[in-house]
């Protein structure tokens, strides 16, 4: 019983450190084997990144739930990061392609960036600002769990565009004192 307050304290901890965090840049080959930096999707949307694997089956029920939030939100990319090893990651390749998938799907055989996260089980998913700031992160999947994704991405969006929307009036006025 002790070891598994321990664990659950310890776990509590590293998810409090990686939220609001910045994350590091990284390198992934994608469904084609074309190398994929995670730096060329920041600055402008908002980036869903979820860790998954092919023999998850949480995993493969979230899948088709993130689809249609990718699919219904022009400003949210959506990057899926599969961890099967080198042995079973033509068959994630199958099976994203078989779905139709739309979204990004990077592939971490060695699991070095799942570590990089501090990711211990999947699926787990982080909601990544423009900037690279870690928002958000939820670990598993029940059905539902979308709509808590759903509301941080609208709360997220609606931010950002406070934020863009104040940009110009400070200016403004930043004009107007030069004056």
């Amino acid at each position: 019983m002790r070891h598994l307050i321990l664990l659950t304290i310890s776990l509590l901890l590293s998810i409090t450190l990686l939220q609001g965090e910045a994350i590091q840049s990284f390198t992934l080959p994608d469904i084609n084997n074309q190398e994929i930096n995670v730096t060329d999707y920041l600055g402008s949307d908002l980036i869903i990144i979820d860790f998954w694997a092919s023999w998850c089956a949480p995993c493969l029920r979230l899948l088709p739930e993130l689809e249609k939030i990718h699919s219904e939100n022009d400003e949210v990319t959506l990057l899926a990061i599969s961890i099967d090893n080198p042995r079973s990651v033509n068959r994630a390749k199958s099976l994203i392609r078989s779905q139709r998938y739309t979204f990004v799907t990077l592939f971490d055989t060695n699991q070095e960036i799942m570590k990089q996260f501090q990711v211990t089980t999947v699926p787990h998913t982080f909601l990544i600002s423009p900037s690279g700031e870690i928002l958000y992160e939820h670990t598993g999947y029940t059905r539902g769990d979308e709509e808590k994704l759903k509301a941080e991405i609208t709360r997220q969006l609606s931010i950002l565009s406070e934020q863009q929307e104040s940009i110009p009036h400070q200016e403004q006025e930043e004009l107007n004192k030069e004056r």
